[in-house]
């Protein structure tokens, strides 16, 4: 039995952001491919995961200790670590801090690591990528090493320059020193552990070029096919969306969805109700758009699917590409009618009007929207097409499927070079 260990960031449990359901969802999928399980948990600063809350998904848990505030780093502190991002990474040096791993760096998470590696003696160790630079620790006790790329971290700290440096042009030194290292990290640690993962095709490409690894592999987003069960369709004009909205695109989407398009929509629909679900929206914004007619503001939801089950269509006019996300899994899940633009559905082959209606302009999103909201028989077929699709490509068994024919950790040597 292949032995593995994963080493799990800090997060609150349960898990409720996308990055986070991740990182639960992965510890399923190893334990679906028949491996040992262990887990290194770190803590935020005022929460602990507890073995408990883990037994479910692992053999053994590990307590990794708490990550360091982000208080506790002063400006000057700060700033001396952005000019040693630039002098690493333009000498190309390997660090021994980066950008996204600095409160772990400070808390001596690396030698954590290599002490759980010590003592569970893996034959695989799954990091996150940004702590790729804890791998050379890993390869040095004769473990193997798989990196989860949920994020690519240089198309991650890009993202940040181009949103945040042109809000805010005094921070963007800062950025630019972040997106040095992130992509220095990357061509420095990823060329020589066994197996990279990424949410998506495009992501593989790049990341195989940038890192010169030929192992790298899709590993998609996905949930149970039994966590969600399809229901009837609902006749009432609800349309859905949910997310987290600290996550700048999807306050974006939100705001577009209920000052662009529903102005559209009511025109065509005029009974038509927009919900808006999740965590993180600023006071502000949900005040105003809480005050907008035919619009809902619900807030945090405790039970996701049953919000997503009361929906007709669930909208989702995110921007920004980058996998396939879970808000679109769990509709789709759900047996939910799904609109999207082209850049959230980028991760999937399906076409328009296949599975889910692509739609990316407020006219265009607000005619599909109308479609579904009008149409029975499109509706239905659209929700059918939709479950189907997640059965076959995202669900946990389907991922989990094509990981026992493709991953170092179901015992599939890699071809040689």
């Amino acid at each position: 039995m292949t032995r593995v260990l994963t080493v799990l960031p800090a997060m609150p449990l349960p898990a409720t952001a996308g990055l986070q359901l991740r990182m639960m969802e992965e510890l399923q999928i190893v334990r679906a491919l028949g491996c040992h399980t262990t887990v290194l948990a770190f803590q935020t600063e005022d929460d602990d995961p507890g073995a408990e809350r883990l037994s479910t998904l692992c053999d053994e848990a590990i307590a990794g200790g708490p990550r360091v505030p982000h208080h506790a780093f002063s400006t000057t502190e700060r700033a001396q670590q952005r000019l040693q991002f630039v002098y690493n990474a333009l000498r190309h040096r390997r660090g021994d801090i980066y950008p996204l791993s600095v409160r772990y760096d400070r808390m001596g998470a690396e030698d954590v690591v290599a002490e759980a590696v010590a003592r569970t003696k893996p034959d695989f160790v799954i990091l996150p990528s940004f702590l790729s630079h804890y791998a050379p620790v890993v390869a040095r006790a004769g473990s193997g090493t798989v990196i989860d790329a949920a994020d690519v971290l240089s198309g991650l700290t890009r993202a940040f320059v181009r949103e945040y440096g042109a809000r805010n042009p005094l921070k963007l030194p800062g950025l630019v020193a972040n997106r040095l290292a992130a992509r220095a990290q990357e061509r420095l640690f990823l060329p020589d552990v066994d197996e990279i993962w990424c949410t998506w095709e495009p992501e593989v490409a790049r990341l195989a070029v940038t890192s010169g690894n030929r192992h790298v592999i899709v590993v998609p987003n996905a949930i149970p096919a039994s966590s969600i069960s399809p229901s009837r369709l609902p006749d009432r004009p609800i349309v859905g969306f949910i997310g987290t909205y600290a996550y700048t695109p999807t306050l974006d989407a939100a705001i577009m969805l209920v000052d662009d398009v529903l102005p559209l929509l009511r025109v065509l629909a005029p009974e038509v109700r927009v919900r808006l679900a999740g965590t993180g929206m600023p006071a502000g914004i949900e005040q105003r758009l809480s005050l907008t007619p035919n619009v809902q503001v619900m807030g945090p939801v405790g039970d996701a699917a049953g919000f997503v089950a009361g929906c007709r269509v669930m909208a989702l006019p995110v921007r920004r590409p980058g996998g396939v996300p879970f808000k679109l899994i769990e509709a789709m899940a759900a047996q939910r009618p799904v609109v999207a633009t082209s850049a959230l559905a980028s991760g999937l082959e399906f076409p328009s009007g296949q599975a889910l209606l692509i739609a990316d302009s407020p006219r265009e999103l607000a005619d599909a929207i109308q479609l579904v909201l009008s149409d029975n028989e499109l509706a239905t077929r659209l929700a059918s097409d939709a479950r189907r699709a997640f059965e076959q490509e995202l669900s946990t068994e389907a991922v989990t499927a094509r990981l026992t024919a493709s991953s170092v950790l179901a015992g599939r040597p890699h071809a040689a070079e």
